[in-house]
């Protein structure tokens, strides 16, 4: 699969570090650099730069990337890639995709690290492996044994594919509601809770022999925008941010964490410094990605981080509306960032890096740190000893048991004026009433297997504009004895309780039917609507979620989980 050169010196590495007895949740860098110095030395510039590209294949020419082409293949080679991150795209069935890997692997000089943002929850890549209910969902089992199991199911799915590196967990501390981006990506908004489930989650993937990555460093929780389309700001302080942010990335650090993914947030208050927006041509403040102050002399020297830094990726707006592409990649390795993850234009950034270096402004040194840890990394995850590769696995059906019981143990119920369980006699309608088809049909799928006199009213903003229900969904609603209300919001305007959404649902609840609220997603909806009788907070929308939350409908179960994060105005 590799040239021989490169497996002479992976084995000649590999000897090195079993001989210094590392282990994949405790190696560092200390005792083993003059031995990677000298293996670095028979690397090219050219090759040491590939290495800290990591683009993704996700469509050519228009179509799906389920297969390789020659094109791709001749990137690889050429750039010499050092990894490619997998997207939904490039995900047919499991031999398809282990066959793709294969494949990728096999024009690499060294070996590639494969990741994939595979979360759990909203965030999930594979539509062939289960999904898992999400962090916040995690949060609200307060079952830190769940959560290492968690990582440990996601992990041997990815593990059987060849995937070595998953961008998860995210460790951001969801402590502002109106925050677009995280939301029930976090496991909540307590920093001791984000704290515990991030360690085991990490540890579960690490047994699984996976590479977390923690993300978004120095912290996503906490803005009130989305860096997919804008460039957040943050005016916390540094002592604000060791107060809650950056502790479950301190602890994570402490306990072993090797892999690190940036945030596209500008903190003015550890890094003053300003660059001219190329959108607009007015100064901006250096997002942290970029920014040698929080990477380097913040999370390096002050935090102890020895892994791999990740970047965000690079095509996001945050950075790619502001800097030039390969600006933005010279400026977040001279900030002390590893892996540039998706960058815009390969070939200019790849050849503007090597500029870099021979006109002075890189130092070849700095570029051979970055190469130190992903070789350690590409060690620790894609070489097994015999000892790694007895690692801790699941199988499919154990995977799924244990998506089972993340939903199970985290349904919610928040309020209840009597209403439940649920009595339903056989000749009453119940009217399940939603924001999108797939809760409302999923919800109603699983109550049909107990209850035949089911209506399901889908709101959209052209049928319900103004915030009115339409005369056949009020038609609907007459002929009901109990309103089941399903949302699934992300945004702060989608709760805003003059938008069209919540003002719909309020004008069902103001019918005065019995009526049940389930949050399939962020829990904070409750504070844009009044007058329910019940609440359940769900965070998820899956399949297994939607059964989970049935059986305490129908008190078949009771509700074993609780909020993991406080509604503001509840």
């Amino acid at each position: 699969m590799y040239t021989s050169r490169w497996l002479n010196l992976f084995i000649i590495l590999l000897l090195v570090f079993l001989t210094i007895g590392c282990q994949p949740s405790d190696k560092t860098l200390d005792g083993v650099e003059d031995d990677s110095d000298s293996l670095i030395k028979n690397i090219t510039l050219e090759e040491k730069i590939g290495q800290l590209l990591m683009p993704s294949f996700r469509k050519w020419n228009g179509q799906a990337v389920t297969t390789i082409n020659e094109e791709i293949a001749s990137i690889i080679k050429n750039y010499h890639i050092g990894g490619i991150i997998l997207f939904e795209e490039n995900f047919d069935n499991p031999s398809q995709t282990k066959q793709l890997i294969k494949d990728f692997q096999e024009q690499a000089d060294i070996p590639l690290l494969i990741a994939v943002d595979q979360e759990g929850g909203i965030v999930t890549r594979i539509p062939f492996i289960p999904s898992m209910p999400g962090n916040m969902a995690l949060g609200a089992t307060r079952d830190t044994k769940l959560a290492k199991d968690v990582g440990t199911a996601i992990g041997s799915s990815l593990h059987d594919l060849g995937i070595n590196v998953n961008f998860a967990p995210v460790l951001d501390v969801n402590s502002n509601p109106d925050n677009p981006v995280i939301g029930v990506r976090s496991f909540g908004d307590n920093v001791d809770l984000v704290t515990r489930m991030g360690i085991a989650y990490m540890q579960g993937l690490h047994e699984a022999g996976v590479a977390a990555v923690g993300k978004h460093f120095p912290g996503h929780g906490d803005v009130a925008a989305d860096s997919h389309y804008v460039l957040p700001e943050s005016n916390k302080s540094l002592s604000q941010l060791k107060a809650l942010d950056l502790q479950p990335f301190q602890a994570l650090i402490n306990e072993g964490l090797q892999g690190m993914m940036t945030a596209h947030v500008v903190y003015h208050q550890l890094d003053s410094n300003k660059a001219v927006s190329e959108k607009d041509g007015l100064p901006i403040g250096i997002p942290a990605t970029l920014s040698s102050n929080i990477m380097t002399d913040l999370l390096r020297d002050d935090m102890g981080y020895k892994g791999v830094l990740f970047s965000d990726a690079m095509n996001m707006k945050a950075i790619a509306s502001h800097f030039n592409p390969v600006e933005a990649a010279i400026m977040s390795i001279e900030a002390g960032v590893d892996v540039i993850l998706m960058p815009e234009q390969l070939d200019e950034v790849y050849h503007g890096l090597i500029e870099a270096v021979h006109s002075g402004r890189l130092d070849e040194k700095r570029i051979d740190q970055s190469l130190q840890r992903i070789i350690q990394l590409k060690e620790a995850f894609i070489f097994e000893t015999e000892e790694q590769k007895a690692r801790t696995h699941m199988d499919t059906d154990e995977v799924k048991q244990v998506e089972k019981r993340v939903a199970e143990a985290s349904i919610s119920l928040v309020q209840n004026n009597g209403m439940l369980p649920l009595e339903i006699k056989d000749e009453e309608t119940i009217v399940i009433i939603g924001l999108d088809k797939y809760s409302v049909q999923r919800l109603s799928e699983q109550l049909e297997s107990y209850h035949t006199h089911i209506k399901t009213i889908v709101l959209n903003r052209f049928t319900n504009y103004g915030g009115k229900l339409t005369l056949l969904q009020k038609t609907s609603l007459d002929d009901a004895t109990k309103v089941i209300i399903v949302t699934n919001t992300a945004t702060k305007e989608e709760r805003d309780i003059n938008g069209w959404q919540m003002k719909t649902l309020q004008q069902a609840i103001d019918m005065g039917l019995p009526t049940v609220l389930i949050t399939a997603r962020n829990p904070y909806d409750i504070d844009s609507l009044q007058g329910v009788d019940a609440y359940i907070a769900q965070y998820d929308a899956g399949e297994a979620s939607f059964k989970a939350v049935c059986d305490v409908l129908l008190g078949k179960t009771e509700a074993k989980g609780s909020l993991p994060v406080a509604l503001p105005n509840h």
